[in-house]
């Protein structure tokens, strides 16, 4: 399965490649909202990994150019999240999206994966 890990902390989206790897996935890892925004005009990902504080840093861009609408098909894992997380409102829920509340291990990431799957 193709995943693009979207994280800002280098240590925690190089851990979290390597256990999806290791799993036997194509992954991809993005530390900025711009790597992001690129990643996704070039190449459809068949699931997202994103931690939820970085998301909240690139929100207000990722709904200026509508992000939501090219996400609506892509299921995503959302970890880190807070109590009452929800998507912006631009990306109606996929049936297959999941979040894990924080503190979320990288070890829980790859396992939340292999039950989705």
């Amino acid at each position: 399965m193709k995943i693009l890990v979207v994280d800002e902390y280098s240590k925690r989206r190089a851990q979290i490649v390597e256990i999806l790897e290791k799993n036997g996935h194509d992954v991809e890892g993005c530390s900025t909202t711009q790597d992001f925004m690129v990643k996704i005009d070039e190449d459809t990902p068949e699931r997202l990994v994103l931690d939820v504080p970085t998301w909240r840093n690139g929100k207000a861009i990722y709904q200026y150019f509508q992000l939501g609408k090219k996400l609506e098909k892509i299921p995503i894992l959302f970890y880190n999240s807070y109590e009452g997380f929800s998507f912006d409102g631009t990306r109606a829920p996929h049936e297959n999206d999941r979040i894990l509340h924080e503190p979320t291990k990288s070890e829980d990431i790859g396992t939340a994966l292999e039950q989705a799957a």
